[in-house]
């Protein structure tokens, strides 16, 4: 009787697991194609926030005694485009850093996909 329950609760575990792991992939895929497919846009725009979204990843150490915890930071900038909407895109430390609130410049971006902020002199 214990044996067949093991099995039921294994195979469920199993199968939530691969759910759960085509999900995300189908969700990685379609902002991935979404972005691809989508008119890269140029436009003026103003930096109006930034953020930082912290997220930990636990792994198991190399020797296998334990676990290590790290900290992934993910940066985010919103910008103001010239017809008044708000954009929110994901950006790397570098770009992060250098850009202030308030600075005003041309802004390129495909989809959600930030390419690159150019200030205004």
């Amino acid at each position: 009787m214990f044996e067949s329950s093991a099995n039921f609760y294994m195979i469920s575990f199993i199968v939530m697991f691969c759910i759960i792991i085509g999900l995300s992939l189908i969700i990685v895929i379609r902002q991935w194609w979404k972005n691809r497919h989508s008119p890269l846009i140029v436009t003026q725009a103003t930096v109006i926030d930034k953020r930082i979204e912290e997220h930990y990843i636990r792994s198991k150490r190399s020797a296998g005694i334990g676990y290590r915890t790290r900290k992934v930071l993910i940066y985010y900038i919103t910008f103001n485009l010239e017809g008044g909407e708000n954009i929110e895109l994901r950006t790397n430390e570098i770009e992060y850093s250098e850009l202030q609130n308030d600075d005003y410049g041309k802004l390129t971006f495909k989809g959600s996909k930030y390419m690159e902020f150019v200030k205004a002199n």
